[in-house]
């Protein structure tokens, strides 16, 4: 009986200096692509696309062949943009982050916000209609701080997530445990400014990174700090915390610093990575017909991630109803890769083959 033939989707990977922030790109850094077997899983060899210094975090700009990098470099960092030209990418542009050490890029409307997380200021810059960076830029500064001490002595902007009507981003502030709210213009005059604070978690929570769910109505939240999973509900103005538990499931008394959340494909399950353990926390999200749909999520368990250090989690989806979920496993110098059945209720690592070596990965995008 015949067979389908394989499905291969392509992932671009944004690393971490090897030698640490600062160091020159010479060994292995930069940007790589490598494809994914949406029947099996398996990942093809990585290949090293571009050499840029430390471009910890990718974005794509929505139907362009562009590609928007940080480069995570103090006093002050650079958004490299680039042309995907199939697997090779060709450079395009190099703008100032505006700031320190820029740890992530967001995209939408026809604006590009970069968070800085050295000085918890974040760039904002209008996008042309080529997805490239147009002058002029500007920042927008935060003041504060908290009370753990070396990692919360001012501002730390982690990451800015849009709101899907796209009349707001709100910015994970670690140093200041805020969720900071921009509002931003209209794309014919792309740009944004700072308005308040729309959410204050508890103090040492350092919140790092959040995820929509519920067509914009809730957004879960993992702290670093604390190793919290925080549920909150967004009106439009600002948020309301419904639910917060452990980030670990069954390594409940291991030091954790928890990395990124993500649902699943279907928008039943909540992905957590755990860089402490070495895990991915999996909770289940209520059923949107249910009354409890704005509830928090339930933990189901944990799962390996095949990696001491998983930065990252990507979400591909796959053939058949399953899915796969792609790891950055940065202190292993490896990408790993879980698939979860439609019937399944966790995930199951694949074997170590099935990924890939890269240089210090720190982000997976799938292209």
């Amino acid at each position: 009986m015949a067979t389908d033939p394989p499905v291969f989707r392509r992932l671009w990977i944004g690393t971490f200096p090897v030698a640490g922030i600062g160091t020159p790109a010479g060994r292995g850094e930069g940007i790589w692509h490598t494809r994914i077997d949406l029947a099996s899983g398996r990942l093809s060899p990585a290949v090293q696309a571009c050499r840029t210094p430390a471009p910890s975090f990718l974005a794509r700009v929505p139907g362009r062949d562009v590609l928007h990098a940080t480069g995570e470099a103090s006093p002050e960092g650079v958004v490299t943009t680039w042309a995907v030209e199939g697997d090779a990418l060709r450079p395009l542009s190099s703008i100032p982050s505006l700031g320190d050490s820029p740890t992530h890029v967001a995209v939408a409307r026809g604006l590009l916000l970069a968070c800085n997380y050295g000085d918890g200021t974040v760039l904002a810059v209008g996008l042309d209609e080529d997805g490239l960076p147009r002058r002029p830029s500007h920042a927008l500064r935060h003041d504060g701080g908290g009370p753990v001490l070396g990692r919360q002595e001012r501002s730390h902007a982690h990451s800015a997530t849009f709101t899907p009507d796209g009349a707001t981003a709100l910015v994970c502030d670690l140093g200041t445990d805020e969720l900071r709210r921009l509002r931003l213009r209209p794309p014919a005059r792309p740009g944004a400014r700072e308005d308040g604070v729309a959410f204050r978690f508890r103090p040492g929570s350092g919140p790092r990174h959040a995820a929509f769910r519920r067509g914009g109505r809730v957004l879960d939240v993992v702290t670093e700090l604390s190793a919290e999973l925080v549920t909150l509900t967004w009106d439009g103005e600002s948020a309301a915390e419904t639910a917060r538990r452990p980030a670990q499931v069954t390594t409940l008394g291991q030091e954790d610093l928890p990395s990124h959340v993500t649902p699943s494909a279907d928008g039943r399950l909540l992905y957590v990575g755990n860089r402490g353990p070495g895990t991915i926390s999996v909770f289940a999200l209520p059923d949107p017909a249910g009354g409890t749909a704005l509830a928090g999520p339930a933990p189901l368990g944990e799962v390996p991630a095949g990696s001491a250090w998983p930065r990252h989690l990507a979400v591909v989806p796959g053939r058949g109803g399953r899915e796969f979920i792609v790891v950055a496993g940065e202190q292993a110098g490896r990408l790993h890769v879980l698939v979860r059945d439609a019937a399944e209720a966790l995930p199951r690592l694949l074997p170590e083959e099935f990924g890939t070596p890269v240089p210090s990965p720190a982000f997976v995008l799938p292209g």
